[in-house]
């Protein structure tokens, strides 16, 4: 009767939260100690069913608990072990989108109540921080992915023309913001050695148009 009392005052799985751990573990201890070698004999072939039931009950509640603890400890690993949203690189994108599909799993409606309200307002938060990294991380790759098209669909340097100027303009003016003090961070070393060359190839573009400009400005 007091076993039955105390999984009485358990949530069931959908509602079980991690501050249901403790007593669900000690109820369970209970139960072990009572179809312990030593104590089994003095059960009932009913009762021995039933405990065993209760206990399959009990380490079903305990898993579900230990596995909201296990995305919980997951998301929060990533949260301080990334850099700052400043200084985060395409080299933290794969461990944070992870961890944003695990909040995302936490914060489903079938999850929902496995997650105690401070467990929400810290996920939330680390929702938010979370996203402004990824989002820091996504802003830079578009931009780099801008200028690698620039870059790829140019001609050679003695090929270009006046045609190509605005567009080796507007890849030299991504450059700039990428390298902006304030920016850098986001890059990777071999990122910014891949931009630097491109900048490198892009000026010797722009040179050699504007070069080509003066000569025509001249003979006219």
């Amino acid at each position: 009767d007091v076993i039955d009392q105390m999984i009485e005052d358990i949530p069931v799985l959908d509602e079980v939260t991690t501050e249901n751990k403790e007593f669900i573990s000690e109820t369970l201890d209970i139960i072990d100690e009572l179809l312990s070698e030593d104590n089994i004999g003095s059960l009932t072939d009913d009762e021995v069913i039933e405990f065993t039931e209760k206990k399959q009950q009990l380490d079903n509640l305990l898993d579900k608990i230990e596995k909201i603890e296990e995305k919980l400890d997951a998301v929060d690993s990533v949260v301080k072990e990334t850099p700052e949203a400043n200084k985060v690189t395409s080299e933290d994108k794969g461990a944070i989108e992870e961890a944003l599909d695990i909040i995302e799993e936490l914060l489903k409606e079938e999850n929902a109540g496995n997650i105690t309200e401070d467990e929400k307002k810290t996920i939330e938060e680390q929702k938010t921080n979370l996203t402004e990294k990824l989002e820091n991380i996504e802003k830079a790759e578009k931009k780099m992915d801008a200028v690698e098209e620039t870059v790829n669909s140019l001609p050679e340097a003695d090929k270009v023309t006046s045609e190509d100027k605005e567009e080796i303009e507007d890849a030299l003016d991504i450059i700039e913001d990428l390298l902006a003090e304030e920016n850098q961070g986001n890059l990777t070393e071999e990122e910014k050695a891949e931009i630097e060359e491109q900048k490198t190839n892009l000026t010797e573009k722009l040179e050699n148009i504007e070069e080509a400009e003066e000569k025509m400005k001249a003979v006219e």
